[in-house]
């Protein structure tokens, strides 16, 4: 199982788990509402279908027992927060936000709705206190992208053996990223290799190509 698979996987598990067990009780009076919202743009839509696919493994029929909605807000945060005020003004049973930048925006907004966060490194964000324990309304998936540093550029130097640079490119509002970049620093130092890092004022899709 590749890491998406298994991101995907976990994220409609944790969902599950957040429901409500007298929501399911009573699932003939009312179908579970969730929606997953991301301040980055919508190439997530299709981690999003792949969590449709393996909340149906689980049993869900869409439209049925659970309705699933999703909204990406191209960096724009007043955006999202307009967003998150009708889905908190509507009630929904869960809210799944995706990235660190949008689960402490969804936090600051709301301490009674379940939030399945999918987030880098929930800890080091201090948006939990502990992955076992995390407390409040929040549990999710940790996708611990900084502890993998190492072993990442590990593996791209196994596949490029020449390679001497490395440059990692960032989403401005993406908090994440400083935990990620401090980690692969320390491992381009260790094995030699330089490491190159920036952040993007807009989507990375509209920055200008520069190799």
């Amino acid at each position: 199982m590749n890491r998406r698979k298994m991101l995907r996987t976990v994220a409609a598990g944790a969902v599950v788990v957040a429901i409500p067990s007298s929501m399911l009780a009573a699932a003939g009076d009312k179908v579970p509402r969730i929606a997953v919202i991301s301040l980055h743009a919508a190439a997530l839509a299709a981690d999003v279908e792949g969590i449709r696919e393996e909340l149906k493994k689980l049993g869900y029929v869409e439209g049925k027992t659970i309705e699933l909605e999703s909204y990406f807000t191209n960096g724009d945060k007043q955006r999202t927060r307009d967003i998150l005020r009708r889905l908190i003004d509507k009630e929904v049973d869960i809210i799944v936000p995706w990235t660190t930048a949008t689960v402490q925006l969804t936090m600051e907004m709301t301490q009674s709705i379940p939030l399945v966060m999918i987030a880098s490194d929930p800890v080091q964000a201090k948006l939990v206190h502990s992955l076992s324990r995390p407390g409040g309304n929040v549990t999710g998936v940790s996708m611990s992208g900084p502890d993998l540093a190492g072993k990442r550029l590990e593996l791209l130097r196994e596949l490029v053996p020449g390679i001497r640079t490395v440059a990692f490119l960032s989403f401005a509002p993406s908090p994440g990223a400083t935990s990620f970049v401090h980690e692969s620093r320390a491992a381009a130092d260790k094995i030699g290799r330089n490491w190159l890092s920036g952040r993007s004022t807009g989507l990375i899709s509209s920055t200008r190509p520069c190799f």
